[in-house]
């Protein structure tokens, strides 16, 4: 017969097998301010195989989870100096307390989760979650969040700018290739706009990796843009984007 001390060894080492990175925070209280240093920590992996992780921001219910943006990838989960791990917290639409990060790591069981926490706006005001209860009744409040576009007051650290010629109602237009700035914007403008665009902002990658990216862009009419999941002052404009510029 087994004894108590060994069945307490045997589930040790299951566990033991089974771990790998766990995440510690942020937690349920925490509350960072969009463009301010945000951390995250973990408990690193000690069986070695977290060796190659990515950390999303993520928000949406538990059984349907939405990125909202890459915050790191091949990231070391088992070496203890990497947490925490201390970026900028995006400018983001809801600021509310639905935001939680991802943990994955290829060829692992699955991947782990902070719990939720809160992304204030930078001078501190929260909306509620839009949903007080989870779809399977757990008593969880989320939403679904995405990435902020900016507004003009916003565009002068912006040092990419692309002026666009007047369009007609049926027109569209390639993009010339363009610069990311380091905030990781390109601000388009059109002079004459009336009914095809005032302006917009696009986001792509802050480290360069995208430059080019704009020319696979094109303008187009569009009865009401906010139907395509855009806010902002867009004059009646669509933006289509390839290769994950900008998904509509």
């Amino acid at each position: 017969m087994l004894t108590l001390t060994t069945v307490l060894a045997v589930l040790l080492l299951i566990l033991s097998a089974r771990a790998g990175l766990t995440p510690t925070g942020p937690g349920p209280t925490d509350v960072f301010l969009a463009g301010s240093q945000c951390s995250i920590s973990w408990l690193p992996d000690p069986t070695g195989t977290w060796t190659n992780v990515t950390i999303q921001l993520m928000s949406g219910q538990n059984l349907a989870m939405t990125p909202v943006i890459t915050v790191v990838q091949d990231l070391d989960g088992t070496d203890p100096t990497q947490s925490p791990y201390n970026w900028t917290c995006p400018e983001v639409q809801p600021y509310s307390a639905i935001y939680f990060y991802e943990f994955s790591q290829p060829g692992s069981d699955s991947p782990a989760w902070t719990t939720r926490f809160t992304i204030a706006s930078p001078n501190g005001t929260v909306d509620p979650p839009e949903y007080p209860t989870q779809p399977s009744g757990d008593a969880t409040p989320w939403g679904t969040g995405q990435l902020a576009l900016s507004t003009p007051s916003n565009t002068t650290s912006m040092n990419s700018t692309l002026t666009l010629p007047e369009l007609d109602g049926n027109s569209t237009l390639a993009l010339p290739t363009a610069t990311p700035s380091q905030s990781g914007f390109v601000k388009v403008v059109q002079p004459t706009a009336t009914t095809v665009l005032t302006w917009v902002v696009l986001p792509v990658s802050s480290n360069g990796s995208d430059t080019g990216a704009a020319d696979k862009v094109a303008l187009a009419l569009a009865s009401d843009v906010r139907e395509l999941g855009w806010s902002g002052p867009l004059a009646g404009a669509a933006l289509l984007a390839a290769a994950g510029l900008c998904i509509l």
